[in-house]
């Protein structure tokens, strides 16, 4: 009885090790049924940036078994514009995510200091923010395109006004969520004004050189007060740096 207990206990590690780990297909060559990923990696002011590598992979993330397989991967050219082709099989269809995934350090190599950085953000969704997930890839006849922006840096000078806490624990902050890279509905950040994206005041009146974009911010303002904690969002369109808004606690 035991001999076939250890048999089977065995047999579960050698089925769970082989579903987990990292599979690299990517220098296998898609000859036919491919799906097509594309898009352009390019700075706001319309340059693209060339030789990164992007990838297509799969991830599966199951109890016990976590696998990956690089399906497939290619380098942007010299305006910046990918197209990788890969194959993917029936069962990736039915279960996991696909995700592309950009060479960040190659990235942050060729910007300057005009143009944020992936170090300078803080993911707001939990999602890395060199990688754009692919939802509703069903089929073997779809393309996915998706470009990939690096937006200039500016400021939006905030005054929180009449900070005045109650308890302790009482704070008053402001952040700012933007969209960078992948250009997706769920790749947005925090830009640093600490580790945690977020500037709080420190006496009755506080000035806080927030950054932010041309365009769309997306300005957080966060408050406890007497230990009661809200937050609330406002839109705010930027069309030259040192703008000013003002909040009031």
């Amino acid at each position: 009885m035991k001999t076939i207990f250890k048999s089977f206990f065995l047999s579960i590690i050698v089925i769970i090790l082989s579903c987990s780990g990292t599979k690299d297909d990517s220098s296998k060559t898609c000859n036919g049924n491919c799906n097509i990923f594309k898009g352009r990696i390019y700075r706001e002011d319309n340059i693209g940036l060339a030789n990164v590598e992007v990838k297509v992979v799969y991830r599966l993330n199951q109890i016990g078994a976590n696998y990956t397989r690089i399906i497939a991967k290619n380098f942007t050219d010299s305006n910046g514009n990918f197209q990788i082709e890969g194959f993917i099989k029936d069962s990736e269809f039915k279960g996991g995510i696909f995700i592309l995934q950009a060479d960040e350090p190659k990235i942050e190599s060729l910007l300057t200091n005009e143009f944020y950085k992936l170090s300078e953000l803080v993911s707001v969704s939990g999602i890395q923010s060199n990688e754009y997930i692919i939802s509703n890839l069903t089929n073997r006849n779809q393309i996915t395109t998706i470009d990939y922006k690096v937006p200039y840096k500016t400021n939006l000078i905030v005054q929180l006004n009449n900070y005045s806490p109650i308890s302790t624990n009482d704070y008053f902050g402001v952040g700012n969520i933007i969209k960078y890279g992948f250009q997706s509905d769920f790749n947005i950040f925090y830009t640093k004004v600490s580790n945690s994206g977020f500037g709080y005041a420190n006496s009755f009146n506080t000035t806080i050189n927030l950054p932010s974009v041309n365009g769309e911010n997306s300005i957080r303002i966060i408050k406890s007060i007497n230990n009661s904690s809200t937050s609330t969002d406002q839109i705010v369109n930027l069309t030259s740096s040192n703008q000013e808004i003002t909040f009031t606690y």
